[in-house]
């Protein structure tokens, strides 16, 4: 057998939808194949808008080999070292955006993160589901001074038709910011020109891989970027329909260890089912 057939792959999974079934588990399925991968001479890694203390539940089942992209791109951070390698931050004046939004928008959800924590600035039903799945520490401040900078990102929440209008009216305002959609009822905002797919580049390059031998994997237009980006850009069967209409390849439903299918796929050689584009 040969112990190093899966060398100079990098396999880059999304988590909620993609790596983690509906239940939010990483199935045994998938853990074997990680396993299996890694200990043939494959890289693993994960892209997620998760923060570090969101993920350490899932660290055991985790075999990262290079760095993780977090923050939706906003940051890549080494788990063995438990240090950020870089990051990228907001403007200073995203704190009037996000004040005027507070005045305008009283029943919005405002989650504002930054260094490492997670500020609840306005809360609704939105924001109570999401803080209490990933299981998230909560600060609080009474002033938007009182939250130290830099911000990482800044997550709104909202009913799905709102929160796409809220969307197109901020993108209108042609603010120096990046917008991206994680789920139906969250916006991200990020720094300028930051996304998974740019933050993949840079992982890519300062590891010493080629994007061209990069497997990305994911569901949601969060991941749209990086799967444009990877050589092979792979969107779940249960992936948003943006991420099927770009040409990328699909596989199973995450509920059917898409992980492990992935990895079957690439140690057999042969075209993913489904697929719409070439190689190349």
């Amino acid at each position: 057998m040969n112990k190093n057939k899966f060398a100079g792959i990098l396999l880059v999974s999304d988590m909620d939808g993609t790596l983690l079934n509906t239940h939010d588990v990483i199935s045994t399925q998938n853990h074997t194949a990680l396993t299996h991968f890694v200990a043939h001479g494959g890289a693993f890694t994960i892209a997620t808008g998760r923060i570090e203390t969101s993920i350490e539940h899932y660290l055991p089942q985790l075999p990262m080999t290079v760095p993780a992209i977090l923050y939706n791109g906003a940051m890549i951070y080494d788990f063995q070292s438990n240090k950020s390698l870089w990051t990228a931050t907001l403007p200073p004046t995203i704190a009037e955006i996000i004040q005027s939004l507070t005045g305008n928008l009283p029943e919005l959800g405002i989650e504002i993160y930054a260094n490492s924590q997670v500020y609840l600035w306005a809360e609704n039903a939105w924001t109570t589901e999401h803080l209490n799945r990933e299981n998230l520490p909560i600060q609080y401040s009474s002033t938007l001074k009182g939250i130290p900078e830099p911000w990482q990102k800044i997550l709104l929440a909202w009913a799905p038709a709102k929160i796409e209008a809220l969307e197109s009216h901020l993108i209108e305002l042609n603010l120096p910011l990046s917008f991206v959609r994680s789920e139906p009822y969250f916006l991200e905002i990020l720094p300028q020109n930051i996304n998974k797919g740019s933050a993949l580049t840079r992982l890519v390059y300062a590891s010493g891989f080629d994007l061209a031998n990069v497997v990305a994997m994911g569901d949601n237009p969060n991941d749209l970027e990086m799967l444009q980006t990877a050589g092979f850009g792979i969107a779940v069967e249960n992936a948003h329909p943006s991420l099927k209409r770009v040409g990328v390849f699909s596989t199973c439903c995450n509920d059917d260890h898409a992980i492990a299918a992935v990895v079957d796929w690439i140690e057999s050689g042969l075209p993913l089912f489904g697929s719409s584009r070439e190689k190349g």
